[in-house]
């Protein structure tokens, strides 16, 4: 009995850590896709994807819309494979995403997920700025979260990025949330080409940083070991 219900304890822990999870998907920017058409264009150190116009949205980097248009322009950003300049993870393969892709043509995204009123969530981020054309570039964006009216409204700014050294910045902040959806958008305010890097998005429950989610494997081993467990006691006291 003693083992199962340590078995227990353990897998509510387990649930409690899924609770706790990221809420935002993808928000590391390395799972998408590439059409080859009108709206990517791969240049292979960087895809540019645009925020088609007449309010169309393009969902091709999983998990976020892009959108916007300046004028006659669709807005874009570029998706920076980490051998053209370091994501924040720098791992081989890994992205972040410059908030402007063609001069004159700003991005905005946007992903929308679940809160519970009243909890107070905590939103994350790293943040540099695009190391073209020199060491004196910087990029401005803005970050809006809103649920029934606006949550968290702020402008981050970056200066100074090397292609040797990014030197990311951690952009943390709490916001109450206050309707069963919220939605997180990053607009560039900038339009020179060369704008804010993101990377490492994430939303949690406010509180000491969630740790790692188990992985699938190991909740099925869990479950398999309380399932045994189970059948034990049952023998012990029906035998």
């Amino acid at each position: 009995m003693k083992k199962l219900l340590t078995s227990l304890a353990i897998l509510f822990a387990f649930a409690a850590v899924n609770a706790r999870a990221n809420s935002i998907v993808n928000g590391s920017f390395d799972s998408f896709v590439v059409t080859g058409g009108p709206l990517d264009a791969n240049a292979g150190g960087f895809i540019r994807y645009f925020g088609p116009p007449n309010n169309a949205t393009n969902t091709e980097i999983t998990g976020w819309t892009i959108s916007g248009q300046n004028g006659s322009i669709p807005n874009n950003v570029d998706l920076v494979h980490t051998f053209f300049y370091p994501s924040f993870t720098g791992t081989s393969g890994s992205n972040s995403l410059d908030m402007e892709g063609a001069i004159g043509a700003s991005g905005v995204i946007s992903q929308s997920f679940a809160t519970t009123p009243g909890d107070t969530y905590t939103l994350s981020f790293e943040y540099a700025n695009n190391p073209q054309p020199g060491p004196g570039s910087s990029g401005t964006a803005n970050v809006l979260v809103t649920g029934t009216g606006t949550l968290l409204n702020q402008n981050v700014t970056h200066t100074g990025s090397l292609f040797t050294n990014m030197n990311y910045t951690l952009f943390s902040q709490d916001f109450v949330a206050n309707s069963a959806t919220t939605k997180l958008q990053f607009e560039a305010l900038t339009s020179s080409g060369f704008g804010i890097a993101l990377d490492a998005v994430s939303v949690n429950l406010a509180g000491a940083p969630p740790p790692p989610t188990p992985e699938p494997g190991t909740l099925l081993l869990l479950g398999t070991g309380l399932l045994g467990l189970g059948g034990t006691v049952k023998r012990k006291f029906f035998s």
